[in-house]
């Protein structure tokens, strides 16, 4: 069985799951690998067993398909880990005057500047997902942003925007574009209604750059998706002095067909890497000359 092949206690299966040959489980419905873009069989524990649901018939697809929103609509509890919640923010959600953020837990790279290091590296305490919509549905703004860590990674992230809409809310939502097939659904269900995507340097270099390598294939497939979709959106690339640079943002440019907002970056006690803690920023006169040359590329 799949449970002795790849060594998975079937206590800890979640009802939906994926495997790759390579990565072996991963929770939620993955039809490509997260880390290695391979194609994944997605299973489903139906009636007692396992069925790929690549093997079901259409009924069966549909069948599934009006389970999980079933679930949803129950007010049943979503597999969506957050690690972190602010009541409101002036500048996260372009063109929104103010809105609520949360942070989900776990990210799939690993980039040293990065701000939220107890998301990456720790455990923080989980907050109730269906308490925080109940939150932002009360306030007048109601709109929520989702970012960090990786929300596509977590495999109750349809399920919760499904929620949020049911309520009324406005989301945007962040993302570092590994999961294109989610990214697709979330856009297929006009679950959201503005993206953000972080463009880290030069596919080429994520691995220096971000801590760990990616399919430049995924990085494309995902920036075609978003450029698609119709749903507002904007890609971002933070500008770090001595890592990411002009040449990067020349590549960054070609890959998205336009400039990205360029972010500068801050030294920060919470920074993953000990070394961006105390790394030297640009100054502001610096900066606004990368922004000039950028638009000139």
């Amino acid at each position: 069985s799949i449970t002795t092949t790849y060594r998975i206690p079937y206590v800890t299966l979640t009802p939906t799951f994926s495997i790759c040959r390579t990565h072996g489980y991963l929770a939620g419905e993955h039809f490509e690998c997260p880390q290695c873009g391979e194609k994944s069989l997605v299973y489903s524990r139906i009636v007692g067993y396992f069925r790929p649901v690549s093997d079901w018939n259409a009924g069966k697809k549909v069948e599934f398909s009006m389970r999980k929103i079933y679930t949803a609509i129950e007010n049943e509890p979503i597999d969506f880990q957050i690690g972190g919640f602010t009541k409101t923010t002036y500048t996260d959600f372009p063109g929104k005057p103010v809105a609520s953020i949360l942070f989900t837990k776990g990210c799939n790279l690993k980039c040293g500047w990065c701000h939220n290091s107890d998301l990456v590296n720790e455990k923080p305490e989980d907050l109730d997902p269906h308490k925080i919509l109940d939150y932002v549905a009360s306030t007048e703004h109601k709109c929520l942003v989702i970012c960090g860590g990786e929300p596509t990674i977590q495999s109750g992230l349809i399920p919760f925007l499904r929620r949020a809409k049911e309520r009324g809310l406005t989301i945007k939502l962040d993302s570092n574009g590994s999961n294109p097939n989610v990214l697709k659904k979330v856009f297929d269900e006009q679950l959201v209604d503005f993206v953000a995507m972080d463009v880290k340097a030069d596919p080429e270099r994520y691995a220096e750059v971000a801590g760990k390598s990616l399919r430049p294939k995924l990085l494309k497939k995902s920036i075609e998706i978003i450029k698609k979709s119709g749903i507002q959106h904007e890609f971002r690339t933070t500008v770090v002095p001595g890592l990411v640079d002009i040449e990067d943002i020349a590549a960054i440019k070609c890959l998205i067909g336009g400039t990205p907002k360029l972010q500068r970056f801050r030294a920060s006690e919470t920074c993953i890497d000990a070394k961006f803690r105390t790394h030297k920023e640009h100054s502001e006169e610096e900066f606004q000359e990368i922004i000039k040359t950028a638009k000139e590329l």
